[in-house]
């Protein structure tokens, strides 16, 4: 498979994940509607939980639905489309690392010890170590470095800027949700800085509106950077003048 197939399937696979977490958004909340107006139709309506003890009845079906839907629903799919953000952004450096690994900085500051060489002993192998070593770093840094990080291996030209700051807040968000039960804190607020949507102490609402902008400027951003990727890489020889390879910092 080409470099141009990988990050083709790569940014498929991960627009299939969007949308699957968006079906799962969309059909459990019909799901707990469509009980809803079972039970307001007289139906009888009774979930028996044997774990936890609760009894789930008409009369705490609407408190219930609305709790589970705008809360936990809610911040799941939050996570999980972070979470898909995230496959993308460092699948798409992995394989271009991978192509390219002079692309990896400070390469003379990153040396392989003696004892991972010889347990490894692959030359594939021990370059998909540096890579996934280098990617992990970066993991931990915010999205704006990781953009900048790939903007200067591969220079995309994508996201834009109130992109970027857009899915910084989404990340920061997320954070946020499975780290801190919501609450927004100062961590948050620096993070996600003038795009942040609550105050200090608020609680965080993840919204239907909030969920559908957030799984459409992500599934855009996966768009434009895979045509950018795509349009990147060089064609091979058969089909170009002979030339150096790419000068990759």
């Amino acid at each position: 498979m080409t470099l141009a197939d990988e990050i083709q399937k790569l940014a498929g696979d991960v627009r299939d994940g969007l949308d699957e977490v968006w079906d799962l958004y969309l059909y459990t909340k019909g799901a707990w509607r469509a009980t809803q107006r079972f039970a307001r139709a007289g139906r009888n309506v009774e979930i028996h939980d044997r774990k936890t003890g609760l009894l789930l009845d008409a009369e705490r079906l609407e408190h219930a639905a609305q709790h589970f839907l705008s809360v936990h629903l809610a911040q799941s799919v939050l996570v999980r489309l972070a979470s898909h953000l995230e496959d993308w952004v460092f699948g798409l450096l992995n394989h271009w690392l991978i192509a390219f690994p002079r692309g990896i900085p400070f390469k003379e500051k990153k040396p392989i010890g003696l004892g991972e060489f010889l347990e490894i002993f692959d030359l594939n192998a021990i370059l998909q170590a540096v890579v996934d070593r280098e990617l992990n770093s970066l993991k931990y840094e915010r999205p704006a470095i990781w953009f900048k990080y790939l903007d200067d291996r591969v220079g995309l030209g994508c996201p834009t800027p109130d992109q970027i700051e857009i899915l910084t807040e989404i990340k920061a968000a997320r954070d946020l949700v499975s780290h801190n039960r919501g609450i927004v804190n100062r961590v948050y607020l620096d993070k996600a800085g003038s795009k942040a949507r609550f105050a200090l102490g608020a609680l965080y609402d993840v919204d239907e509106p909030y969920l559908l902008s957030s799984w459409t400027v992500i599934r855009d951003v996966v768009s434009a950077m895979e045509t950018a990727a795509v349009a990147k890489v060089p064609k091979p020889a058969a089909e170009r003048p002979l030339e150096s390879p790419p000068d990759l910092h």
